[in-house]
């Protein structure tokens, strides 16, 4: 996105890390007078860090063009991927959503949510069946969903949500997929919303595939550039609509994913 003449704000929970990326990007990519590279704190895992990061953005300028929800972990642990994958990220839009408003506004041109999902989220590859099934199907209100994943995370296995999933996924890759479905979820849910009450604030999911990188191990079939590819496309191409779901640049399914996709290596260019 630095590339394509953003300003790009990074939210990481490192400082360290951050300053190590906007060194990297500063030295391979050039950029225009008007372009800014910066940081600011934000974990997931710390919602009092969702304010604190709105205040700084504002005292930044407080345009915010486009908002990328990439944040997650991997993880058997129900209550803490879905605090870190769902609830939070939730929180995190919801409190960035009036500067995204605000600068829609005064652009003329509305700007965009991009929630980082998965294939995994897919109803056949999540196995989600019955109430679970029946309330993610075709969300229309958030708030049946979330008193769902509440009884998820306490521990009730008979909500729908799968339990488990065969190898290698286990027991860690159900949590993970169950937060994508419910992150997915929230994304029509929001979708819905934003069109109901004529926000100018436009919000899809996007897969990056089977990414190598940290929450993986590095075992994934793409690289990070490739796996950013459609999140960067998605901040800025013309042809990309309010609510849907993407992968490799295409609409996908929120239902249905064809499980290949999530090990096949990208085309080579």
């Amino acid at each position: 996105l630095y590339a394509q003449g953003f300003s790009v704000t990074l939210a990481c929970r490192d400082a360290q890390k951050a300053q190590d990326a906007i060194a990297d990007i500063g030295k391979t990519t050039p950029k225009s007078q008007e372009q800014k590279l910066s940081f600011i704190r934000l974990d997931l895992a710390d919602a009092s860090t969702v304010q604190t990061a709105v205040a700084e953005l504002q005292k930044q300028g407080g345009r915010l063009d486009v908002l990328i929800n990439n944040a997650a972990i991997y993880s058997e642990d129900r209550k803490d991927t879905y605090t870190t994958n769902v609830a939070n990220t939730i929180a995190v839009t919801e409190a960035f959503l009036p500067l995204l408003v605000a600068t829609a506004k005064s652009s003329g041109k509305n700007s965009r949510i991009i929630n980082v999902g998965s294939r995994m989220g897919c109803f056949n590859i999540a196995d989600v069946k019955g109430d679970a099934l029946e309330a993610v199907k075709d969300p229309k209100d958030w708030s049946p969903i979330s008193k769902l994943a509440s009884e998820w995370v306490s521990g009730n296995d008979s909500t729908g949500l799968a339990a488990t999933q065969g190898p290698p996924f286990g027991s860690a890759g159900a949590v993970y997929s169950n937060s994508k479905v419910l992150l997915q979820a929230y994304t029509r849910t929001l979708a819905q919303r934003l069109t109901k009450d004529h926000v100018p604030v436009d919000v899809v999911a996007v897969c990056p595939g089977y990414t190598k990188t940290d929450i993986n191990n590095h075992s994934g079939v793409k690289s990070v550039e490739e796996g950013a590819d459609t999140i960067s496309w998605a901040a800025y191409d013309g042809s990309v609509q309010h609510g849907k779901f993407y992968g490799e640049r295409t609409e996908v399914s929120y239902e249905f994913c064809d499980p290949t996709a999530l090990t096949t290596p990208p085309p080579k260019k």
